[in-house]
């Protein structure tokens, strides 16, 4: 599956160290509940304290849950299907196939900023897409002893994102996630895959997308999304070595260690 494809259907990692600036915000969001936050931690020591009986833990939870619930939250469900075809049609060929529907919720930095860059916004809705990809996969039978494997990869990938959570510009340097109402992401993916030695892996990779807003607004439909390039490029370097299959030149140190 492409890396472009990926962005809808993996949540972004959200576990950050956030500055002080960003922690005084959070606690500003929980002044008007300050009243159940004492109330709270105290509790949480309590659960703490009596965590070797599960079973008084688990009534315990029950009971609190319900009522530290913080009025106006919202939660949401979502149903989402993926289904995924392959096919080896032989010669090292392998047709590749994959469709789903995927949900990305907002993450800290989109929902509550950072020290300046990016202001949040606490109202963002989830994004949701529906995403399919079609493409093949060719190893070479040919190899020697230099060069061990090589692998060709090609994809072509759409989706069509309806709330789509995107960084606009608010000022000179201040970006504001917002919520755009659709989105299309159109796009060709090539990655070429090479082994050395059968330790050495290297890697490119080349995406072509096009990114257009879907939106009803008149003034941005049609425009290329912001912060999508349309071109992107990469290569990555691998050498594998372990302690049972070192490399030549550490085979001593590792019998010395």
């Amino acid at each position: 599956m492409s890396t472009a494809v990926k962005q809808f259907h993996e949540e972004e990692a959200i576990g950050k160290t956030y500055d002080f600036q960003v922690a005084r915000r959070l606690l500003r969001y929980l002044k008007p509940y300050g009243r159940l936050l004492v109330p709270a931690l105290v509790l949480t020591l309590l659960v703490g304290g009596l965590v070797f009986n599960f079973g008084m833990v688990k009534e315990l939870w029950r009971i609190l849950v319900p009522a530290l619930r913080v009025s106006g939250s919202q939660s949401r469900d979502f149903l989402l299907p993926r289904v995924g075809v392959r096919a080896d049609v032989g010669h090292g060929v392998t047709l590749l196939g994959n469709a789903s529907e995927s949900a990305r919720m907002p993450n800290l930095t989109e929902l509550f900023g950072n020290s300046g860059f990016v202001r949040g916004d606490p109202t963002l809705r989830p994004e949701t897409a529906d995403t399919w990809d079609l493409g093949f996969r060719w190893q070479s039978p040919w190899t020697s002893r230099v060069v061990t494997a090589a692998t060709l990869e090609y994809a072509h990938f759409e989706s069509d994102v309806e709330d789509l959570i995107a960084l606009v510009p608010s000022s000179v340097n201040v970006f504001k996630p917002t919520n755009i109402g659709g989105a299309t992401i159109r796009g060709h993916e090539v990655a070429v895959r090479l082994a050395f030695l059968d330790r050495l892996l290297l890697t490119t990779n080349y995406t072509h997308q096009d990114t257009r807003d879907a939106s009803d607004e008149p003034f941005f439909q049609g425009l290329q999304l912001p912060g999508r390039p349309a071109d992107e490029a990469s290569v990555r370097v691998e050498l594998g070595w372990s302690r049972t299959r070192p490399l030549p030149a550490l085979a001593v140190a590792w019998v010395r260690w």
